[in-house]
């Protein structure tokens, strides 16, 4: 027996869960498979469960794009010069290597041109930079080998000097001497083009205002940077099953990895990640996307579709038992008659 609402079928409570499997064959959207739901069939909050079905299909996930950066975070400028330095090394063409050190009160730079790039080689340039500029309170430096070593970790304990490694893959995370780099490359640039062998330095200007300046230039550059990349607070937080980014190798590589992972730390927009056995993992949260269960923590669904546009519906009629057969409205919405603001404080008449 069939029971009809309208045209069409009203679907029994036990045939709801084969009907979505049906329906999302292909992996269609959100808006296409709700279509085709619509044309044939019919259950009470039909709308929400294929909502739901279809954020929580494991193949969707993992082609899905990523998630939206989080606002931009300034680092205060330090009260003195050289107490706050950050370092990176960057290749050249040539074979040999920049270790490049940058101090975040005055954007000074000191930059040492080295062949080998060991820990050893490391450390007596710094110790070079501290007999010039004095010992620092923190230094600032990405994830390589050099940073990361025991003997590199040695010597900031006996110089007492904490040690910031940023997060994995995310650059921007060390950008003040990011920034610097590409200031160098520009001008390594124009003395290759007009045949030097050497590119001019640079002068710090002194300015008793440079606390405010630069932070009117931040929240200048926080405000473009957020708007352009559409940034929002993520909602991810300690015990979230997450899908973690994977390098692309083609155009058909997923952008994520197909094992969702799990939360079990976050320190601002950087989450530590493990996949249940012992490797842990620390990215950024732009590298991580939320995972859906079937059954499990859901998100709230919204429609995708006008509400005009969808058939009126009520998840609280038990249709089963009622005994007339419900038939779909088929008035048109109106539109409220609102008379003209210029003409509120006078009197109409017919």
């Amino acid at each position: 027996m069939l029971v009809l609402r309208g045209s069409r079928i009203l679907v029994p409570k036990s045939l709801k869960e084969n009907v979505l499997k049906l329906a999302h064959e292909g992996h269609p959207g959100i808006v296409v498979m709700k279509r085709n739901l619509w044309t044939k069939l019919w259950w009470p909050g039909i709308d929400r469960e294929a909502e739901k079905f279809c954020r929580s299909c494991n193949s969707c996930q993992l082609v899905s794009s990523p998630e939206k950066s989080e606002p931009m975070k300034s680092t205060d400028i330090p009260s003195s010069p050289w107490e706050h330095i950050s370092a990176d090394l960057m290749c050249l063409p040539t074979g040999d290597n920049l270790f490049v050190v940058v101090d975040y009160y005055s954007r000074y730079f000191e930059v040492d041109v080295m062949r080998s790039t060991t820990t050893d080689r490391i450390v007596r340039s710094l110790r070079k930079m501290v007999l010039t500029h004095g010992l620092p309170v923190s230094r600032t430096t990405d994830n390589g080998p050099q940073f990361r070593s025991s003997d590199f970790k040695d010597y900031l304990e006996s110089e007492v000097i904490m040690h910031r490694k940023t997060t994995p893959l995310w650059p921007q995370a060390n950008g003040e001497v990011e920034r610097q780099n590409r200031t160098l490359l520009k001008r390594m640039r124009i003395a290759f083009a007009e045949k030097r062998n050497s590119i001019s330095d640079t002068s710090v200007e002194e300015d008793v205002e440079i606390t405010d300046r630069d932070g009117q230039n931040k929240g200048k550059g926080k405000l473009y940077a957020d708007a352009r990349r559409q940034a929002k607070e993520s909602d991810i937080g300690i015990g979230d099953k997450v899908l973690v980014k994977q390098d692309k190798q083609d155009k058909l590589t997923p952008n994520f990895y197909d094992e969702p992972y799990k939360v079990i730390e976050k320190s601002g927009n950087a989450i530590t990640v493990t996949d249940g056995r012992n490797a842990k993992y620390k990215r950024t949260i732009t590298h991580v996307k939320q995972y859906n269960d079937a059954d499990g923590k859901n998100k709230d669904c919204t429609s995708e579709i006008p509400e005009d546009c969808v058939p009126p519906q009520s998840d609280d009629t038990n249709l089963e038992d009622s005994n007339d057969t419900p038939v779909p409205s088929t008035s048109r919405p109106k539109r409220e008659a609102r008379l003209p603001a210029r003409f509120k404080d006078s009197v109409m008449s017919d």
